[in-house]
């Protein structure tokens, strides 16, 4: 399959402006344009499941949010900026197997790769080659369900699942003191 699409997010205002003149001053509309291509299929009569998508997203003014104060401010607000633009490319394997009737096994990652390709920060900072905000590179979720027949209309269920992540920034400044370690 391959899909293409266009999306927005509305413009606004600041909820938490420090002056007038930053109340009336919006924030731009966000523009993206997505690619996708894939393949979803069935193998072995319908006991195992390969699906592999590779997605591109170019943003246009995408909104930002920055907790920070700008010069000749003291205290640090959360701001909606826009960055002129952003990139995010990636990859998504998931693997879904049932070798036997009562067990289903799964394996699923992603592989992304985002960048600000043009953002000046709140305090005057080019940002541009900084991954995205709330983007971890590499997902990983693997698990399995075992359901077993107890009796007459009643089953016994087990599942055990685990997902980990790679760390991610929650600011566009890729700085240490707003991130998040991986974690599992």
């Amino acid at each position: 399959y391959a899909s293409y699409s266009t999306g927005f997010k509305s413009g606004g205002f600041q909820g938490q402006a420090p002056t007038g003149a930053a109340a009336r001053t919006p924030f731009k509309p966000e523009k993206a344009t997505s690619f996708e291509i894939g393949v979803k299929s069935f193998l072995f009569d319908r006991r195992l499941s390969v699906n592999l998508a590779l997605h591109d997203t170019d943003y246009e003014d995408l909104q930002v949010r920055q907790n920070a104060a700008r010069p000749g401010e003291t205290i640090p607000i959360l701001r909606i900026t826009n960055a002129g633009k952003a990139k995010a490319r990636g990859v998504e394997l998931e693997l879904n197997a049932r070798p036997v009737e009562a067990l289903d096994l799964w394996v699923n990652y992603g592989y992304l790769d985002s960048e600000y390709k043009q953002l000046i920060d709140t305090t005057g900072v080019n940002r541009a080659g900084n991954p995205l905000q709330f983007a971890p590179e590499n997902t990983l979720n693997v698990g399995g369900r075992l359901l077993l027949p107890v009796a007459e209309n009643w089953n016994l269920s087990t599942r055990l699942d685990y997902r980990w992540q790679d760390e991610f920034y929650f600011d566009p400044a890729a700085n240490a003191v707003n991130f998040e370690p991986s974690y599992g």
